[in-house]
């Protein structure tokens, strides 16, 4: 079997056993609240007594930015965790006698733990279209400017705390409590 395919699948049935969670769906409902909660102002970036105009650019930025803070820290022990579900069900043992490798099976966590992550953001960047037509100031949508502090900003932060998650989980001590007292003050830290 290609590699290729077998991370393909791995990954396919991670996101869709973690997007069939309860757990999930609080997350998901909380960055709706988020986006809602910058939607009505409650949530934004200001300067002192000065703020953006709540165009395109602006709402991107304070969205990823938004995004970045929120999710990179929770989302992190959302995702945390699959690789000891994986043991504790007897998964592992039935991946164990397949041709699969360490490396394979590591990056088809990463990728579905980046996939899960992504999908969060996404609902935000959607909430942040809705941010800028309910603000009334600017109903012209630039999507390149509005994209571009997501793929700068968040997606490389997203994919890193993607990686994180999968490293705490392969190091015996950090997959614990310890290990998420060190990224809680780690994140805070960064």
């Amino acid at each position: 079997m290609k590699s290729s395919r077998v991370i393909y699948h791995l990954a396919r049935a991670d996101f869709l056993e973690r997007v069939r969670r309860y757990s999930f769906l609080v997350m998901l409902g909380l960055a709706a609240l988020l986006g809602y909660q910058t939607a009505v102002g409650n949530v934004r970036l200001q300067l002192g007594d000065y703020r953006g105009e709540f165009n395109s650019a602006w709402v991107g930025g304070m969205m990823s930015i938004i995004a970045t803070f929120f999710i990179g820290w929770f989302g992190f022990y959302l995702v945390k965790g699959s690789v000891a579900r994986d043991r504790e069900t007897g998964v592992g043992q039935i991946m164990a006698t397949t041709p699969m490798t360490r490396p394979l099976y590591t990056l088809g966590k990463w990728i579905s733990n980046f996939a899960v992550l992504m999908l969060m953001v996404v609902i935000l960047a959607i909430f942040g279209i809705v941010i800028q037509f309910l603000s009334g100031e600017s109903t012209q949508v630039n999507l390149s400017a509005y994209l571009l502090p997501f793929v700068f900003i968040v997606m490389p932060l997203m994919a890193l705390v993607a990686a994180v998650a999968v490293l705490f989980e392969a190091i015996p001590f950090l997959s614990g409590g310890f290990g998420n007292i060190v990224y809680f003050f780690g994140f805070i830290m960064m």
